[in-house]
């Protein structure tokens, strides 16, 4: 049976986790930002750690500020970050994190140093506190297109991709981070933020480039492209194809994705999603009424089966990054 580990405890103590409720277990599905109020349980899965959040903060206050949220949380929380090096970097003030290169540039490094960068990396979020990075981006793009013109994409030559991000997902693994590759199935060389406005495309990718990296990677973040008429977070048979490899996906920011309706949760839920990003405090605005309609809706007898499923898949991403264990 899985348990917590000592000192972290939910509303039922040091407990066998099959004891969560229905509730819970959509708490467990949700990362928001941290919550606004500084008091009382944090009642969410995860939470991602943005600029705003860690402000000047040293690394030591960043630490301190982490593990203050860790003894709120429920359940151990997954702490998510966006460190993709170059200027995607929610951490650029930490000592390690602040040098750590572009994908681009990394894309011209050797594999071995690649990985190294991974690894150091790993091991800076880490000490941090920090479990989850939402990389490595494994979009074919070269300099091409939305993603390609932020040099966040490590090559337009597939095989480099493969080579690069997955060095850099095997040294993030290494250091006891989880990967999360993105955008599944590919963001391509398409022009436009899919967060933002939306963004189509004609073909599906086949995923080839994440498939190889496969054994690196924790999970997957699916993308916002519209492929062939639906969004791919939205596309049960593409979230099917990335639970056929293992992994846990995660949705881009429903935030931001509340273009594909205000409904995006359950909708994003339903199409058999673990996790579902909010890019917002978990009580701020409109993310409280956008929880209760998915709980609403998922702790329905008909959709308890997905429910509970989806929970024990996010358990053991917690239990393979160290934070419950088997007892």
């Amino acid at each position: 049976m899985i348990a917590l580990l000592v000192g972290m405890a939910w509303a039922g103590g040091v407990e066998g986790l099959s004891e969560l409720s229905d509730a819970q277990c959509v708490q467990q599905l949700l990362i928001t930002m941290a919550p606004l109020s500084q008091a009382g349980p944090i009642e969410v899965g995860g939470v991602l750690l943005v600029p705003p959040a860690v402000g000047s903060r040293s690394a030591a206050e960043t630490t301190e500020y982490l593990q203050t949220l860790q003894a709120r949380a429920v359940v151990p929380l997954l702490v998510a970050s966006d460190m993709e090096g170059g200027r995607f970097n929610p951490l650029d003030q930490h000592q390690v994190l602040g040098a750590v290169p572009s994908a681009h540039d990394m894309g011209n490094l050797t594999e071995e140093e690649v990985h190294a960068w991974g690894l150091r990396t790993g091991r800076a979020l880490g000490g941090l506190g920090v479990n989850l990075d939402l990389a490595p981006v494994l979009d074919v793009a070269g300099e091409e297109g939305h993603i390609g013109r932020f040099e966040r994409s490590f090559s337009s030559d597939p095989d480099r991709v493969i080579s690069r991000g997955g060095a850099f997902a095997r040294g993030l693994r290494e250091a006891g981070v989880g990967a999360m590759g993105k955008h599944y199935p590919g963001y391509g060389r398409a022009e436009g933020n899919a967060d933002r406005t939306r963004v189509e495309s004609s073909v599906t990718p086949d995923g080839r480039v994440f498939h190889e990296v496969g054994p690196a990677l924790s999970g997957v973040m699916m993308s916002h492209i519209v492929y062939e008429g639906t969004p791919g977070f939205l596309s049960e048979p593409l979230v099917t194809a990335a639970h056929a490899q293992g992994w846990v996906t995660i949705t881009d920011d429903l935030y931001a994705g509340r273009q594909f309706g205000e409904d995006v949760l359950v909708q994003a839920f339903l199409a058999g999603n673990e996790l579902l990003l909010i890019s917002a405090p978990a009580d701020w605005g409109e993310v409280p009424a956008m929880r209760e309609q998915l709980a609403e809706v998922a702790t329905r007898p008909e959709h308890r089966e997905r429910l509970r499923q989806a929970c024990g898949r996010v358990l053991e991403l917690k239990h393979s990054l160290g934070l419950i264990e088997e007892r």
